[in-house]
């Protein structure tokens, strides 16, 4: 009886074990931590930094600034509908003092990011490669 008794708790503990382990959080949430950088529709050169603590950080350069201007926020993933809403920190100075929210669809193709979504009513899409993890 206490060898079954041994047995039934280490399988229990088994399946307790699997169970935390597969409820471990979003699994498309660390394919976006890295660094990604793409040309815009524009030309400008552009990279975005997603970072393993939710915030982000976008820089774009342009031929009116080609030292670039830093943008920062948040961002949540919903795996479920493959969306990713990156929310846009006020830039200092700026008369904005909310923050503003863009919802991006996303696809993953080996170290290729796609964001296709809707901003200002425009369809967007950035394709982006890795370029860090």
């Amino acid at each position: 009886m206490g060898k079954q008794l041994k047995a039934f708790s280490l399988i229990i503990l088994l399946l307790a074990v699997l169970g935390i382990s597969a409820c471990g959080g979003n699994k498309d949430a660390g394919k976006f931590v890295g660094s990604w950088k793409v040309t815009d529709s524009k030309g400008y050169p552009t990279t975005i930094t997603f970072n393993s603590d939710g915030s982000w950080t976008r820089h774009v350069e342009s031929s009116l600034n080609p030292g670039g201007q830093n943008y920062t926020g948040k961002y949540v993933i919903d795996e479920d509908e493959k969306t990713v809403t990156v929310k846009i920190d006020p830039l200092p100075g700026d008369r904005m003092t909310y923050t503003t929210d863009v919802l991006y669809h996303y696809t993953f193709n080996g170290d290729t990011l796609t964001l296709r979504g809707t901003h200002d009513s425009d369809k967007t899409e950035e394709v982006y490669t890795r370029i860090r993890n």
